[in-house]
């Protein structure tokens, strides 16, 4: 079974999403929300992170797979740190751009998930400044996009540019690193840090204005490390309230969408909040429709006594009367239950 077919089964069993280009028969590959969720990474997952592929199952662009936070791999079911050496990275705060080839030969820029996002677009105009003559095919190139509409929470300032994160030979996934020298490849490059003892690297994470790091073992595995500013700030900038998640759920809206923006940093806090709220809205509902239950079957066997002013006289001694009204009469109920669990 070839690389297409496999792609398939996964895009029908929702864990991984496949967008075609809108021009040229190239399809672009990301996990979904419920894989991030769900913790559901294998081999494949971990390389859809904006893999691109021709309609024959050829490999057109090659990104990074999926890599997780330091912490992460301390948890079970997780790959240890390797005892190897190591590069450290400063980790920007943009989007990631992912370079691929068309079929008729045009250098374009694709982001992890889609090939006409507004970060895409931006950078395939900002492409044209810099000396693309430069890079090779067979090559896929990784960049950070930066740019003023671009900013999450590290500010640039006015800069508009692509650093240059790494070099990948597209074919076998071979890191080729991103060049020793700005001149040697035509574009800014990420900047490198003199190597630090894994150990002491929470020393520097006082840091304003920086997201972090990345590390980069020998054997190509990488590892990200956050300042808890950066992160702290996140938080504040972002979506990741018990007021906004109690809103999405009330709404009917799926928590995974809102993992899928967040930085991994956040998300048991945030699957800890959509645990807690849905858990009491369980316990209401389960509440009312038992006592619900057994109040019908006890009426049943003396309809004539169990009238509705006696229901209702029995209602509203119970401690969610409102929404035992709203079940009596076969009305909606869910606004009203998730009304009492709004948070403050």
């Amino acid at each position: 079974m070839n690389l297409q077919d496999v792609l398939k089964r996964y895009v029908d069993a929702k864990l991984v999403t496949g967008r075609k280009h809108p021009d040229y028969d190239l399809y672009i590959y990301n996990y979904t929300p419920g894989v991030q969720y769900g913790k559901l990474w294998d081999e494949i997952t971990l390389m859809c992170r904006g893999l691109i592929l021709d309609g024959e199952g050829n490999i057109v662009a090659r990104p990074f797979p999926k890599f997780f936070n330091l912490e992460e791999h301390l948890q079970e079911g997780m790959p240890p740190v390797p005892n190897e050496s190591f590069d450290v990275f400063e980790k920007m705060d943009g989007s990631l751009g992912i370079s691929y080839f068309t079929p008729d030969g045009k250098l374009s820029i694709a982001t992890r998930g889609s090939f006409t996002s507004d970060q895409a677009l931006k950078a395939q105009c900002m492409l044209n400044r810099y000396p693309t003559h430069k890079m090779e095919k067979g090559i896929t190139y990784l960049f950070e996009i930066i740019y003023p509409g671009n900013r999450i929470v590290v500010n640039y300032g006015d800069e508009e540019r692509l650093v240059l994160l790494e070099r990948i030979e597209t074919k076998t996934g071979k890191c080729l690193g991103a060049g020793k020298s700005e001149e040697d490849v035509g574009f800014d490059i990420v900047r490198k840090y003199d190597s630090y003892d894994l150990n002491l690297i929470r020393e520097h994470f006082d840091s304003e204005n920086k997201e972090g790091f990345v590390v980069k073992f020998e054997s190509g595995m990488r590892v990200k490390l956050k300042f808890k500013e950066y992160v702290q700030l996140h938080r504040i900038i972002s979506e990741a309230t018990p007021l906004h998640i109690w809103e999405m759920l009330s709404e009917g809206k799926d928590s995974s969408e809102l993992l899928e923006k967040m930085p991994d940093e956040l998300h048991d806090e945030i699957k800890a909040i959509v645990s807690e709220l849905k858990e009491a809205y369980n316990k209401i509902e389960t509440g009312c429709i038992n006592w619900l239950a057994h109040y019908r079957e006890v009426a049943s066997l003396a309809p004539v006594e169990h009238t509705r002013k006696d229901a209702a006289q029995r209602i509203i001694k119970q401690e969610h009367p409102d929404v035992l009204f709203r079940m009596l009469d076969n009305k909606e109920y869910t606004n009203v239950i998730w009304k009492k669990l709004r948070p403050k």
